[in-house]
């Protein structure tokens, strides 16, 4: 079952945990291995290039369907695509029955079939052989927001604002549930007669049974925010829930089946990931979840960011204790190969020895350094002062000072860049970065040393990771330093772990994305 993740951005695992897909802004579908945590496929659904897609669902894992493949069922608008995930290659696209989007899919029984539910108020049911249509319900008065089907009966769960059970022998209602205000957005089967389900901008999580009279929530759970989508598992007669909160805070509860509980029920802990203080006073910031899964060992967890998440396992003690934070180093290279594993358990900042700029190619023909008070010069003549006097003495100020009144020059505007790359401040860099001349960023580029080309190529690959939106504006910075540089990049060892990473990830859907990866192209 897909979890109820808003239509802008959706991640999820697959049933057995070993694949992760993560739909893009963009209408990219990547399938992720969580064992090697490397990409496995991806692909662009026609009619989804430049939209997103608006909800996915895995078929189940079964031991006689290992030779076909796991697939991927995802909805674009009224219409339907299966993507094999273990091939690389879509099976088929479903059309025609709907007359509005899409909002629900669920594999039934052995994945006979596959259901997809519709805003049209309808449910349609597909047979996975010849992939046509078999029957068609309408399921609700106002749109089917989502659905999902028991693993062994022929039972479907239908929800928008009302929770609906169908007998899938004869499409007759069995029973309905009622009490969220607003439309559901998870919907999952527990057992034989349990099913749980949460609901957009609402805090609360409700157990069903269709053996209980009436048509009550038999058990609640209540988070501090609103949540995303809920996760369940059942170990040892104990129902295990994770809420997964909007601002991405795992929430967790415990729910014995052998006892009735009536009022509504706390999370036991709190999870959330944070990346650590890289200097002093720095604030953490929160890490989001993408997607959770389940299992009797643990949870497994996809962090960060979006084009290259970070998935790791977490045991049930480790979750253990009220509220836990657990803090995870920033990903500095998402897009680089050899990422090993982020987590720490202890983390401490350290000082870090100050870095000494670089020799005279910091400074114009015919300046000098005058040196502040308080400040000793080393005996290297070919040393400078430290940053801070630098700034001081005007060397980043009268760069600023040009950017209010004039376009900054080309000389200033390599000063200013130099300084930013060795001395890793991220506000100089994006100081310099908001120059959008093509003639300007050529020339600036083409004052830069040569030591700092490939640094420079690496930040502007990892801003492109963290801020994807920014395409346009960086990909004109990459594709004129990789053109004025070409010869001395080829050069360089690392450039090939750089390059292929860029040029795998960045989708070319601009004309300046198309430029910069041919490029890259070229250059490997």
């Amino acid at each position: 079952m897909a979890e109820g993740v808003a239509a802008a951005e959706l991640a999820v695992f697959s049933e057995d945990g070993s694949r992760l897909a993560v739909c893009s802004l963009d209408g990219e579908l990547k399938v992720w291995s969580v064992a090697t945590r490397t990409l496995v496929s991806r692909f662009t659904p026609e009619d989804a290039r430049g939209g997103a897609i608006a909800t996915a669902s895995w078929s189940r894992v079964l031991p006689k369907h290992r030779k076909s493949g796991q697939k991927i069922a995802v909805a674009v608008s009224s219409k339907v695509v299966v993507w094999n995930a273990a091939k690389g290659r879509e099976e088929c696209v479903l059309s025609g029955v709907h007359s509005s989007g899409v909002s629900g899919l669920a594999w039934g029984p052995e994945n006979c079939c596959l259901y997809s539910a519709s805003e049209d108020k309808h449910v349609a049911v597909w047979d996975t052989k010849t992939w046509e249509c078999n029957h068609k319900w309408k399921a609700d008065k106002h749109g089917v927001k989502c659905i999902s089907c028991h693993g062994d009966r022929d039972i479907v769960a239908t929800a928008g604002r009302t929770i609906k059970l169908w007998n899938c022998d004869d499409y007759s209602l069995i029973k309905r549930f009622s009490g969220h205000a607003t439309s559901v957005s998870s919907l999952i089967f527990i057992g034989d007669g349990l099913l749980i389900s949460c609901a957009r901008d609402d805090r609360v999580i409700s157990l069903w049974s269709s053996e209980v009279k009436g048509s009550a929530a038999v058990a609640s759970f209540t988070c501090e925010q609103e949540v995303s989508s809920c996760h369940v598992t059942v170990t040892m007669g104990t129902v295990h829930v994770v809420a997964r909160t909007v601002e991405g805070v795992l929430h967790m509860f415990k729910y014995p089946l052998t006892n009735q509980i009536a009022a509504p029920i706390s999370a036991h802990s709190t999870v959330q990931f944070t990346t650590g203080a890289t200097s002093k006073g720095e604030t953490p910031s929160p890490l989001p979840v993408l997607a959770v899964s389940l299992s009797s060992e643990g949870i497994t967890v996809a962090h960060g960011s979006s084009l290259r998440p970070s998935i790791e396992t977490l045991g049930w003690s480790e979750c253990e204790g009220g509220r836990v934070c657990l803090v995870r180093e920033k990903a500095a290279g998402l897009l680089l190969p050899g990422d090993g594993d982020t987590r720490t358990k202890n983390h401490k900042t350290q000082s870090r020895p100050v870095t000494v700029l670089g020799p005279g190619h910091m400074t114009s023909d015919g300046d000098h350094v005058t040196p502040c008070p308080g400040v000793e010069l080393t005996s290297d003549p070919t040393a400078e002062a430290p940053l801070g006097s630098r700034m001081s003495g005007g060397g980043v100020a009268s760069c600023r000072e040009q950017g209010k009144n004039r376009v900054a020059t080309a000389e200033s505007l390599s000063r200013l860049l130099g300084q930013a790359v060795q001395s890793g401040d991220r506000s100089l860099l994006e100081e310099a970065l908001r120059v959008r001349r093509e003639n300007i960023i050529r020339q600036t580029l083409r004052r830069l040393p040569l030591s700092l080309i490939l640094p420079l190529l690496r930040q502007l690959v990892r801003l492109l990771e963290t801020c994807p939106s920014r395409g346009l504006e960086l990909s004109l910075w990459v594709h004129h330093l990789l053109t004025q540089h070409s010869a001395y990049l080829i050069t360089q060892p690392q450039l090939m772990a750089v390059l292929s990473s860029f040029y795998q990830v960045v989708h070319p859907t601009s004309p300046f994305l198309h430029v910069a990866c041919l490029s890259c192209h070229v250059l490997l």
